[in-house]
This record gives structure tokens, C-alpha cells and sequence, in this order.
């Protein structure tokens, strides 16, 4: 049956609720409401028209005043009407077949869309208005069922399904306050569609559930204090499935200090210091001055040289180091070597509480909630963790247990107890079943047999609002060490600043010299950090694995890199293993790259690099077994607008994907060669090859749009 042709109703009756005592006479009246939409849209309608529902004897059973686009029929309906009714003057025929309502259009006239259809059973025969719609959509095909219980002044239902599932039955118990809705033409299912219940003034909905039978059985529960009023539609979400049913580049415009809400602030100078005239260690009066100036404060060191023997920790909220620019110069004079010359952060560990299972069969990309089993556990500001654990059927799709092995043996397949993995968020809201979250979820969950997910509800220990700027960061190295032209010694300091367990704070202003590691490492437990307008120059390393990483995501999330530039690194730009995004590059420039910039190794997730130009290779890629087993290096990264000699981006065989957009360079469909059987790697996705597209950037045009609209990650 063609869509338009017919359009079904739903003002169904058992036995139990239309007032036939056990002769079958009548002795409770009927009573219906029926709200019809034009499908041409608002206008469709004259104001006046007249429309009526006439009886197979021509009387006016119901008639309708007009206004815009719908038609609400009024009236009192006989308890014995029953056989042809007619809808005039625009449709063939009503009829009325056991107990299904149907209303034929032909398709000379009019079209039309039932919106919504609502009875109930009283003494009076009196219609009462709709005046509240709880809407909700069917992800799943072959539903049987669905069923609402437990709520006062449910009415009833509209049936119209897009996909013309057919008439629906409609089931009542007013004793118990629930009703069912199910279809009763031959086999026929409920499908793929919108759908809404409609309620009666002043019906109360705490605590309705609604259950859709499908396959799998979904759940909504109404939380919230709701009563149905003048107006009101509240939409119950989506059942069976995701409302986003493909991966899409996600929102990066969250993540860095404050989510991007806040400017980074110029906290006020409490203590200032001047360097030693005679040279001496300056690291015990540093780091007096740290652990003791009132917060939020800045700890200023006037231009001059700090010799600093360790290293100097921030382990409180509200500290800042500052410096006068290039000339406030901090030195380490470490002879051996040592982790870091600044560390903000202290070494912590998630904990991790109560969780409730995922329940949908896929969650894409780019979604920016999950659906529940249980979401009365969360409230608004809970800190929850994304939880997708891993299988070894995931892996066998990715190939990373088949891994060839490299010259020197050290190839380790990847293990499912390894890379389960968790994405740190906060709970924006919890509506029905569907939890909201601060930013978007950058791997998928579920899919063909790779199992669910979990919402789970935790915390960590973190400072937060600390800085470092405005410094130039140097190293003592033993000069005479080479091999070639390069300096190689490696007891010396290993990275100018480390974040560790700290979030919302920041590095900017840096200058860096000689360091063996990078400029500025974000660690474990590293979360909304900005690292704005640092340099590094002239690492001191050999040049080999773990070495000369200038800015690199280790262990971080939702943290910004931005206008930042290296010289003479092997990997400019890098995520590391198993990294939680989304992140971000952000401008970014390298010169005299010694290998590729880019992910290096296993499942780092959600990145963007926004305007990269480096002066080598920019790679996405399957690692195979580099290293110990790079594998897969990303999923759902994404370049845009960036610039480099050559250009590598692949996708997974599975779960996700890598997008490449506006890129300038030669694209090369894989940066080495495989020595495995499995064939050339898929390829991401290209858009623009070749040619810089608008926005220029991504990352600041996804952030202007969502300030503009009024869009703030709040700090409860």
C-alpha cells in the first residue's frame, strides 16, 4: 500500500474497557480524539474548513473547526456506533473492521498524516483535548510490543508508523494504569518510525515506563516530575538503537582549558624571585616559593639564569610559574637523567564505582550520549568513564593477533585484556534513559558481535588551575658525545614539562633547548590542558625509538595543542598508545623532521589535527609490527586543511575509520610495506585532495558555532 494512501488510526477498544457488560450491550459510552496533520505542512488548511466524521447514516458524529495545519474533531460518539464512517469532504472512506479504525485517502485529494489519536472511557461521552505528546522512535524493525505502565492520564496513542507498519491495537487496564500497544493486522510488526503517546490535562508522568519488545527488550523510565500541561512534548529518546546510525566526524570544539568556554587567565603575581648572581642552585628556593605562595598566585622569576639541579613539581591547585619571556631562563644541571625539569601533577589513578551496561546495539561516532540500562544511577556533574572492553574477536577483524614479526623478534600480538579502554567525561543530563555527555564518543561501541559498553561512574584526583609560562627551558649535555653531526648524550634532563594527574591548566610562552625527550609531555592523568605558542629547538638524543617526541599526548584527553612549532624532531605531534580523545593540534609546525609526525602506535582514538604543516611525511596508519607491535596507530582521526610532503591515511578493517580533508600534499596509499599476507590496508576517507577547504579550521569553526548558540560545558 502506497504511503499517503492510507493513513491508520488507532481508537481501540477490549471488552474490558468499552463498557459491554457479559451480553455484549453497551453500557459505557466511547469517547475519541483525533488530531489530523496536513502533510502539505502549516497552510494546508483553510482557517474554517469544515470537516466532519459522518456515520454509514450520514449523521455527524464528529465536526472540527480549523486553524493552520490541524483539524481537531470534537463530539460524542454512540456506544453502537460501529460499521462505514466517512471522513468529508476529503477522504473515501472510515471503516471500522473488528477493531481497527482506518481511513482510506484517496490520492486525488488531499494528503493527509494522522499525528495523533487519543481515547478514553468515560460516563459522558465528552471529547477532552490532547494537550501532551510523549514522543519516542523505533531503531529496530519486527517490534511486537509496546507497553506503558505505571502513569495517570496516559490517553492513547498515535499510530502511524513511516514506514506504514500497519494498524496498531491498543490495549488498556486503567486499574493499573498501563496500556499496550501491538499490531493486529495479520503478522504485521511495528517498524522503523516516530511515534507518540498523547496525554489528557493534568495526567502525571512520574514514573511511567515505557517497554518496546523487539528482539531485545528496551526501556524508558520517566524520571523527572512531569504533568502534562498546554503544549508539552517530551521526547523519550530513541528505542532499540542510536539516533546517530553512522560514525560522523565528531565535535572537537571541547576540550583544552575550560573546554574552550574561558580565555586562560592571568593570575596575579604573589612571590617573585631573582636569579642567583653567583650561579648557584636555585631548585630549594623554587621550589620553596612553589610550595608556599597563596593560590591562585604566580611565582614570577625575574629574568636571569636558575640553575636547578632536579626536578620542580606543582603538586596544588592555583600555582603558576612565570617568567619574563626568553631571558627568565631555568637550566638543568643534571648529570644524569632525569624525568622532567617541571612536573605539574601528581601520580593518581582512576577509581572506578557502580556502572550500568550500554544498552544499544550500536553507538557511533560523534554521539554525544549513551543510552542505559539504569540511569537513575547519574545525575548532572557526575564524572563518569566510557567503558568499551575489548574482545578478541575486535582483534581478530583488526588482524592485530596475526601481527608479522619483525627482524629482531619483538613483536607482541595484541591482547583483548590490554585494550579495553575508558573515556573520562562529566554528566551534562540524564533524559529518560539517555545519558548526556560533555563531548562526543570518538570510538564506537558495539557492532557486528563486538560486544557493549558501560557507563561507569568514578573519579580521580587532580589539581588543576596551574600554569607554566613564559619561560625559556634548557639542559646541560655532554657535548662531546656525537655520531655525525648529532649530539647524542642522554644523561641529562629528559623532558622540559610533564603534565601528570592535572586538568584545567596550561603551558605558554615556552621556549625549550636540548632536551632528549619533548617540550611538553602530557602524561597519564592529563585532562583539559592547553599548551599554546611553545617552541622546541635542538633536541639532545640519539636518534631511535622513544626519543624526540616534541609535543606529544601520551595518557591525556580533552586536551589542545596549538600553535606550537619544533625543529630537528624524529615524531613532531604524537599520540601514544591507547590515548582517549578527542585532542587536538592546532596550527602546528615542524621543520627538519627526521621521521614521520602523526599517531604512532596502538589505538590512540579521536584526534584532530587542525592546519599541521610539517616538512616530511604526515601518516595514519597500520604500524604492523614496528616496534613491539604498533598495529593500528588510530581510529577516527582526523586531518584537516594540513600540509606535508606526503600523506598516508588509512582506516581500520573495523570499527572506525580516518578521514583526511583539504589536505596538500602526496597522498601515498601506505608509508611501508607489509610483510604480511593481508593486502593493502583500507583507505581512509578523502575529501578535497589537494585543495584547502572552508572552514579554514575545523576546531575553531566547531568552537564559534557552539559559543554563538549559547553552548557552555558548565563546572559544577
Amino acid at each position: 500500500m502506497k504511503a499517503g494512501l492510507l493513513v491508520l488510526l488507532s481508537a481501540i477498544f477490549l471488552t474490558a474497557c468499552s463498557g459491554k457488560d457479559a451480553g455484549g450491550d453497551s453500557h459505557a459510552p466511547r469517547q475519541m480524539l483525533l488530531n489530523v496533520s496536513s502533510s502539505l505542512g502549516c497552510g494546508a488548511w483553510k482557517s474554517g474548513d469544515a470537516v466532519s466524521i459522518l456515520d454509514e447514516g450520514g449523521n455527524h458524529r464528529f465536526t472540527a473547526s480549523s486553524s493552520g495545519e490541524t483539524v481537531m474533531f470534537f463530539g460524542e460518539a454512540a456506544p453502537q456506533s460501529t460499521g462505514r464512517f466517512a471522513v468529508n469532504p476529503y477522504s473515501d472512506e472510515l471503516t471500522l473492521e473488528g477493531d481497527a479504525v482506518s481511513i482510506r485517502v484517496p490520492a486525488t485529494q488531499r494528503g493527509f498524516q494522522a499525528m495523533s489519536a487519543a481515547f478514553s472511557t468515560n460516563n459522558s461521552f465528552k471529547m477532552q483535548d490532547i494537550c501532551a505528546l510523549l514522543k519516542f522512535r523505533l531503531a529496530v524493525d519486527e517490534v511486537r510490543s509496546v507497553k506503558i505502565d505505571g502513569a495517570e492520564g496516559l490517553a492513547g496513542s498515535i499510530i502511524l508508523s513511516r514506514s506504514e507498519a500497519g494498524t496498531l491495537k491498543l490495549e488498556t487496564n486503567p486499574s493499573s494504569s498501563s496500556m499496550t500497544l501491538l499490531p493486529i493486522l495479520g503478522e504485521r510488526t511495528m517498524g522503523r518510525g516516530e511515534y507518540a503517546l498523547g496525554c489528557l490535562p493534568g495526567a502525571d508522568l512520574y514514573g511511567a515506563e515505557v517497554t518496546v519488545q523487539a528482539e531485545s527488550t528496551y526501556k524508558f523510565l520517566i524520571d523527572k516530575k512531569l504533568t502534562a500541561s498546554a503544549g508539552m512534548e517530551y521526547d523519550l529518546g530513541v528505542f532499540g538503537s542510536e539516533e546517530i546510525l553512522e560514525d560522523v566526524i565528531p565535535d572537537f570544539s571541547r576540550v583544552g582549558y575550560h573546554w574552550g568556554d574561558d580565555a586562560i587567565p592571568d593570575v596575579p603575581v604573589r612571590i617573585t624571585l631573582e636569579a642567583p648572581v653567583d650561579g648557584s642552585d636555585a631548585r630549594a628556593s623554587i621550589q620553596a616559593a612553589l610550595d608556599a605562595v597563596q593560590s591562585p598566585g604566580a611565582v614570577l622569576l625575574k629574568a636571569g639564569r636558575y640553575n636547578v639541579s632536579d626536578v620542580l613539581e606543582i603538586k596544588r591547585s592555583g600555582v603558576v610559574l612565570r617568567g619574563e619571556g626568553d631571558e627568565s631562563i631555568l637550566y638543568s644541571t643534571s648529570v644524569k637523567q632525569i624525568p622532567t625539569l617541571i612536573k605539574i601533577g601528581t601520580d593518581t589513578s582512576p577509581v572506578y564505582g557502580e556502572r550500568s551496561e550500554i544498552v544499544s546495539s550500536y553507538v557511533a561516532v560523534g554521539q554525544m550520549w549513551v543510552p542505559v540500562a539504569d540511569p537513575l544511577m547519574f545525575a548532572p556533574g557526575d564524572v563518569v568513564f566510557v567503558y568499551r572492553p575489548a574482545t578478541d574477536a575486535w582483534l581478530d577483524a583488526l588482524h592485530m593477533r596475526e601481527i608479522a614479526q619483525n627482524s629482531s623478534g619483538t613483536v607482541a600480538q595484541w591482547k583483548a585484556e590490554d585494550y579495553g579502554m575508558y573515556w573520562e567525561r562529566k554528566v551534562m543530563a540524564v533524559q529518560g534513559n539517555r545519558v548526556l555527555l560533555d563531548n562526543p564518543i570518538v570510538m564506537c561501541i558495539g557492532g557486528n558481535g563486538f560486544g557493549t559498553g558501560y557507563l561507569v561512574k568514578g573519579s580521580r584526583e587532580r589539581i588543576s588551575e596551574c600554569g607554566i609560562e613564559y619561560l625559556s627551558l634548557d639542559t646541560r649535555y655532554d657535548a662531546s658525545k656525537r655520531k655525525g653531526s648529532d649530539y647524542v648524550d642522554e644523561n641529562h634532563c629528559w623532558s622540559a614539562v610533564t603534565f601528570a594527574a592535572a586538568e584545567h591548566s596550561w603551558a605558554r610562552g615556552l621556549s625549550s633547548r636540548h632536551f632528549g625527550y619533548s617540550c611538553v609531555s602530557l602524561d597519564e592523568g592529563a585532562k583539559n590542558i592547553s599548551v599554546k605558542d611553545c617552541r622546541s629547538y635542538s633536541p639532545v638524543a640519539t636518534i631511535d625509538g622513544s626519543r624526540r617526541y616534541a609535543f606529544n599526548m601520551r595518557h591525556c584527553q580533552l586536551c589542545l595543542i596549538e600553535d606550537c612549532c619544533c625543529d630537528d624532531d624524529r615524531h613532531q605531534f604524537v599520540t601514544g598508545a591507547r590515548l582517549s580523545g578527542p585532542n587536538v593540534f592546532l596550527r602546528c609546525m615542524a621543520t627538519k623532521a627526521r621521521n614521520d609526525a602523526g599517531p604512532h602506535q596502538r589505538w590512540a582514538t579521536g584526534t584532530l589535527y587542525d592546519n599541521v604543516e610539517v616538512d616530511g611525511a604526515l601518516n595514519v596508519q597500520d604500524r604492523a609490527g614496528y616496534g613491539t607491535g604498533h598495529g593500528w596507530t588510530a581510529v577516527n582521526f582526523v586531518l584537516w586543511n594540513c600540509t606535508a610532503k606526503s600523506i598516508c591515511v588509512q582506516s581500520p578493517w573495523a570499527t572506525g575509520q580516518n578521514w583526511a580533508v583539504g589536505c596538500v600534499g602526496k597522498k601515498v596509499a601506505a608509508a611501508r610495506s607489509y610483510s604480511d599476507k593481508l593486502g593493502p590496508r583500507p583507505s581512509g576517507i578523502w575529501e578535497s585532495e589537494g585543495v584547502h577547504v572552508e572552514p579554514l579550521s575545523l576546531y575553531e569553526s566547531q568552537l564559534k558555532k557552539r559559543l554563538d548558540s549559547g553552548i557552555r560545558i558548565f563546572e559544577p
